[in-house]
């Protein structure tokens, strides 16, 4: 009889991948550079990147826990735009990345970490 295949063997309930916990806190510092004047040209848009420290902890399932530190590399971007004499509106846009390593004894665990993020609002200036 031939051996079942891995997703015949975890729809059986065998093979079932490893659950993780994975809890993350960045710390950065950010350079930027602003284009455009404020509210007497309706707007502008910017551009920025920086670096910091990437914590993570990750537990198995098992509660075997492992912990890492790796710097983190951002970049973003963003627009402003005036519709009223202290009204704006706003978007950015930022990635960050970073490559974590754990070890839980002989095993290895390597995670790449590429985030994006898309913020936008209303902002009042004074």
């Amino acid at each position: 009889m031939p051996e079942p295949s891995a997703r015949a063997r975890r729809r059986q309930g065998g093979d079932r991948p490893e659950s993780s916990t994975v809890t993350a806190f960045v710390g950065s510092v950010l350079a930027g550079r602003r284009f455009g004047g404020g509210r007497a040209s309706r707007g502008g848009f910017w551009v920025g990147g920086g670096g910091g420290v990437e914590h993570w902890s990750l537990t198995r399932s098992g509660g075997v826990t492992a912990a890492n530190n790796a710097p983190v590399f951002q970049c973003l971007g963003g627009l402003e735009l005036f519709f009223g004499a202290r009204w704006s509106g706003f978007a950015e846009y930022r990635f960050a990345t970073a490559r974590h390593a754990f070890n839980f004894g002989t095993a290895r665990d390597e995670w790449r970490n590429n985030l994006s993020f898309v913020t936008g609002g209303v902002a009042l200036h004074f």
